[in-house]
């Protein structure tokens, strides 16, 4: 687990973030300023996804809805790979073990 003051760091930068993000909607040349300032610092991994979704303007840039329809999708297409992974897993176990039990039987 991190130390105490890693966890304060973190939450700094959060913070931090959040203002920069929060800033995005108001004074141009302020925003660059803090966006630079903070880029120099790193990116928490924790607002990466907020961060780039705000800097992309993908609110305004999807269709209702659109981005949570790919989300969905994504998730289900994960579920599916993770299902069939499974099986062949299974199917090579399953293999496996009849191999062991055949060599078994000639020896």
């Amino acid at each position: 687990p991190p130390s105490r003051s890693e966890q304060r760091q973190a939450e700094k930068a959060s913070r931090q973030w959040n203002n920069v993000m929060n800033d995005l909607a108001t004074d141009q040349r302020r925003r660059r300023k803090n966006l630079s300032k903070q880029l120099r610092k790193g990116l928490p991994d924790s607002l990466r996804g907020k961060f780039w979704i705000l800097l992309g303007n993908v609110p305004q840039r999807c269709k209702p809805g659109k981005y949570e329809r790919l989300v969905q999708k994504s998730i289900a297409n994960s579920a599916a790979v993770t299902a069939a992974a499974d099986a062949i897993d299974a199917i090579d176990n399953s293999n496996h073990s009849n191999d062991s039990s055949a060599n078994a039987n000639t020896n």
